[in-house]
C-alpha cells in the first residue's frame, strides 16, 4: 500500500502560501479602512461587518492568480 500522505515540509509550505495570501488580502483591505474605521477598530479590536468578506473576496482574487 502506498502512503498517500503528503510529507510534512510540502504541508508546511502550502500553509505557508496560504497564510502569506490571506495576509496580503487583510493588508489591502486595511488599506480601504476610514480614519474612523481605524480609530474605532484600535479602541475598540473590532474590524467594521464588511472587512472579514472583503478579506476574503481578496483572498479568492489572489489564490486564482496563482
Amino acid at each position: 500500500m502506498t502512503n498517500r500522505r503528503t510529507p510534512p515540509d510540502i504541508r508546511r509550505e502550502r500553509l505557508s502560501d496560504k497564510m502569506t495570501d490571506y495576509s496580503i488580502a487583510v493588508d489591502d483591505s486595511a488599506q480601504t479602512l476610514s480614519p474612523d474605521a481605524r480609530r474605532h477598530l484600535r479602541i475598540s479590536a473590532r474590524v467594521p461587518d464588511w472587512f472579514r468578506a472583503d478579506v476574503e473576496r481578496r483572498y479568492q482574487e489572489i489564490r486564482k492568480r496563482r
